[in-house]
């Protein structure tokens, strides 16, 4: 009787949720109506009256970032590690970490868009600069060969801006991920107040682009380091004129895409302050694999000044490569002198800059790792341990591998280890 009972009242509250479903259906169709009405109301047009039409004259913009919990006020929410999160004696609440990848967000950004980061860090206990990395991930997952690596390092001890950086997200990409952490193996830095806010509407890259056969990205530095990977204290500024200055520092570089076999003209304004410093712009090869092959280019001019000279070299791209990596550095590892770059450009080189150039041109800066060995990095491996093994100059080492910091390699790297000589 009781379970009879039971199965009476549910049938009528049953028979009372349908009622309700209906009347608030009919309600809702209702108000759509008046409202589809209201917004596509127009007024009638009197004769000699005219009734304009606004139209947007920018496209709209994410206003908002698109980051998650930027400031950590709610926790580990968007994070992947709910320990790193620190709350400081203000009450204040920001993200720790050392070396380690954990630290990050996915993040679903368009594709072929620009977009504006603005991150504050403080120095910890880690002696390097603070790193973020992005990269991007196409439908299936796989990591594209684009990526940024922007560094900052602290000039005290409280929280810092880094410097307003600029990412352009590839075409291909689906999933964008950004890390936070110290390019140091030890120590730690802090994080807070992450934005990531678009600024340009899809495929619109005029305003930092505006040249179309340009290969390389933001040659003349006025946009910090976008494009770029290093560190954002290598900008600096000269009568409003941005440029980059590096000391004999691996970390700068920035990864282009090519056509195999084609010849570039790679073209660069360059100074130092000691005419006893040479200028450097190194070009290396990357297989599809990510590994460098032995050919390569050293682009080194000395200056009887100190004032900017011009630079220019053509370069041709081996069979099958499709990547190739530009470092711009002082080539003197034994000074501590540092040399400025500017408007650096590579464009597919014409018929008639092929001619000027290549009678100029003396073949100097074509190189080739003749009689080179290969090693494959080990975990826990550092360059002064290989060079011992080995039996090789620790700075020969260094060079011929474009190493930035000899005590973190990565595990499966292949170095070139130089002849003896």
């Amino acid at each position: 009787m009781f379970y009879i009972i039971i199965q009476k009242e549910e049938k009528k509250i049953k028979d009372k949720k349908i009622v309700v479903i209906v009347l608030t259906a009919i309600f809702a169709l209702v108000v759509l109506y008046l409202v589809y009405n209201k917004m596509n109301f127009q007024p009638a047009k009197n004769s000699g009256e005219t009734v304009s039409e606004e139209k947007p004259n920018n496209p709209v913009f994410l206003e908002e970032p698109v980051i998650v919990n930027g400031d950590f006020e709610q926790g580990a929410l968007g994070w992947n590690n709910s320990y790193a999160v620190q709350e400081e004696e203000t009450g204040n609440h920001c993200i720790m970490n050392n070396a380690s990848w954990e630290i990050r967000q996915e993040m679903n950004l368009l594709p072929h868009t620009t977009y504006q980061m603005n991150i504050q860090t403080k120095k910890g206990t880690a002696e390097g600069p603070a790193r973020v990395v992005f990269t991007f991930h196409d439908v299936n997952g796989n990591m594209l060969p684009k990526y940024y690596d922007i560094r900052h390092t602290h000039a005290g001890t409280g929280w810092e801006d880094i410097p307003q950086q600029y990412v352009a997200i590839p075409n291909k990409a689906a999933i964008t991920k950004i890390y936070l952490l110290t390019s140091d193996a030890k120590g730690y830095h802090y994080f807070d107040n992450i934005k990531i806010t678009r600024t340009s509407a899809v495929g619109d890259r005029k305003d930092l682009q505006t040249d179309q056969n340009e290969v390389l990205t933001n040659g003349d530095f006025e946009l910090g380091l976008f494009g770029w990977v290093g560190d954002a204290s290598f900008i600096k500024e000269e009568d409003d004129n941005r440029f980059l200055r590096n000391g004999y520092n691996w970390s700068l570089y920035q990864q282009l895409e090519v056509e195999p076999e084609k010849a570039y003209m790679i073209s660069a304004k360059t100074r130092t302050p000691d005419s006893r410093v040479a200028t450097r712009i190194k070009v290396i090869f990357l297989d599809e694999q990510g590994q460098r092959i032995p050919e390569f280019y050293n682009i080194v001019r000395t200056h009887a000044n100190n004032e900017w000279n011009n630079v220019a070299e053509v370069i041709k791209i081996p069979a099958g490569i499709h990547q190739v990596r530009i470092y711009l550095l002082a080539n003197d590892d034994t000074n501590p002198v540092a040399c400025d770059f500017d408007d650096i450009s590579m464009k597919l080189a014409t018929d008639a800059e092929l001619k000027d150039l290549t009678r100029a041109q003396t073949g100097d800066s074509r190189g080739y790792l003749g009689n080179h060995t290969e090693y494959i990095v080990k975990p826990g491996d550092t360059a002064s341990a290989i060079a011992v093994q080995l039996g090789v100059d620790l700075d020969e080492l260094i060079d011929a591998n474009n190493i930035s910091n000899p005590n973190n390699l990565e595990a499966g790297q292949i170095l070139y280890i130089p002849e003896e000589k």
